[in-house]
């Protein structure tokens, strides 16, 4: 059975600018996303941005007052698309399909993992995602401080691991074995498997983790939920 996803979803309210061309939050989260998506977080600025649109800095600002609202604008819009799978699964397929689709936003938008290292990202999108994913943990029945620590851990792991694996795309992969083997043996027995990141090593990482919180939570079967 194939399951079925929900997504963490924002508002936009269209207006007019003082010019009289009608613009949305929509319209300028939109193109502030293609900026940064393209250019990273140092390439996007209210003056490219209003650029790109056609439109004047002052008429930006009515719809995100600066760029630190820009960047929760964007955050908010990335993680809207974060999927929460729904109907009869096992707590593993739920976890897993959570994870697996924060790892390809993270992918397909590496500047938000560049922010997220540069400090705490909060703001209204990081409070419904959040929500939604503390909500799903909290239904295991695990105490509070299992769900805060189990939540960290699966973000955690998903950032650090996406982060790891963008930063070494440009390494040659013989690299990996450029090492006295004699002076490393456990290296060696291993070295087979510490290749690039990739996705079989984080499937791989993922099901010890699922693992671990599939124990704790008695490994039983979520119920059916209608949403």
């Amino acid at each position: 059975m194939q399951p079925r996803l929900r997504a963490v979803r924002g508002r936009s309210h269209p207006t007019r600018a003082a010019s009289g061309r009608r613009i949305s939050r929509a319209v300028v989260v939109d193109a502030a996303l293609r900026i940064v998506d393209r250019d990273g977080l140092d390439g996007v600025s209210m003056r490219r941005l209003a650029a790109a649109i056609g439109a004047t800095p002052m008429a930006l600002y009515r719809h995100v007052p600066n760029k630190a609202a820009l960047l929760d604008a964007l955050v908010a819009a990335v993680l809207s698309r974060l999927e929460f799978p729904t109907g009869d699964l096992s707590l593993a397929e739920r976890l897993r399909a959570t994870v697996r689709s924060l790892r390809r936003l993270l992918t397909a938008h590496p500047w938000l993992v560049t922010l997220i290292l540069r400090g705490p990202v909060l703001g209204e999108g990081v409070y419904r995602a959040s929500e939604a994913g503390l909500r799903e943990l909290r239904e295991t029945g695990l105490p509070p401080e299992t769900v805060a620590a189990v939540f960290r851990l699966l973000h955690s792991y998903t950032i650090g691991y996406v982060g790891m694996e963008l930063a070494r795309r440009s390494v040659d992969p013989a690299r990996f074995g450029a090492f006295e083997a004699r002076r490393y043996p456990t290296r060696v027995a291993i070295a087979a498997h510490l290749g690039p990141f990739g996705e079989a090593q984080f499937e791989a990482g993922l099901d010890v983790i699922v693992g671990g919180i599939e124990a704790l939570a008695g490994s039983r079967r979520m119920p059916r939920r209608r949403r």
